[in-house]
């Protein structure tokens, strides 16, 4: 596991790769013999967009969610996620035309992945200014979306299932824009730490108190590690 710097230094640690958004869609056929292919309704297949593209508070404009319980809003308004592990899953699944928001992400990047990140990062893209809010908690649509088992469940088994980010300064970006970070309020609270506390695979009891201590996380995720804590020990 990469180390993340503690002291940021205001130098890019990676690249926007592309900017996608998508509209709520009816999808499936009723009489599909495979159940992951009738009928769901979902925005998870997300469009390129090309050029500048505003973000504001609530995320991309034009960008829906079905599941309004589960997704969006302020502390989930952008869903990040790295190319980099691209290669990986095309060889392990055989994604035929795996590319940027290949997993519902709003905006793809590279050089830098979940070991990388921090829980409360500041990130400035184009002029915005972003802040990493919690892992994402991968669901079901993503095997529904490329029509197979199996890629949900390797992709929390993983970790890597990219980071969710709250909208500090709404601004514009746009592909090729360098990823700076600003602020790093807890360079020990990775979202591969937080992902590894969350399915019991690190049951550190400092570990969960310092994630529950992190003000910048949304409540519902704190509570969800507050019940770990309250677990008996093995």
């Amino acid at each position: 596991m990469r180390t993340p710097p503690s002291s940021p230094s205001r130098e890019p640690v990676g690249t926007l790769i592309s900017i996608q958004a998508g509209r709520v869609r009816k999808l499936g056929t009723p009489e599909a013999a495979n159940p992951l292919h009738r009928p769901w309704r979902s925005a998870f297949f997300k469009d390129p967009i090309r050029g500048i593209v505003y973000i504001g508070i609530l995320g991309v404009v034009g960008d829906e969610q079905a599941d309004r319980k589960h997704h969006g809003g302020p502390d989930q308004a952008l869903l990040m996620y790295s190319a980099d592990h691209f290669q990986e899953w095309v060889s392990l699944f055989g994604l035929a035309g795996l590319a940027g928001g290949g997993f519902g992400e709003n905006l793809t990047v590279s050089g830098f992945a979940e070991p990388d990140v921090c829980i409360g990062d500041r990130l400035c893209v184009g002029s915005t200014l972003l802040e990493v809010t919690q892992p994402r908690q991968p669901c079901t649509n993503i095997n529904r979306r490329w029509g197979r088992k199996g890629i949900t469940e390797a992709v929390t088994a993983s970790g890597r299932g990219g980071w969710y980010l709250r909208v500090i300064e709404p601004g514009s970006v746009s592909p090729g824009d360098e990823v700076v970070l600003v602020n790093r309020p807890h360079p020990d609270l990775t979202i591969a730490a937080a992902c590894d506390a969350l399915y019991r695979r690190n049951r550190s009891r400092q570990l969960l108190e310092a994630l529950v201590g992190a003000r910048e996380m949304p409540e519902g995720f704190r509570q969800r590690l507050r019940v770990r804590l309250n677990e008996p020990p093995e």
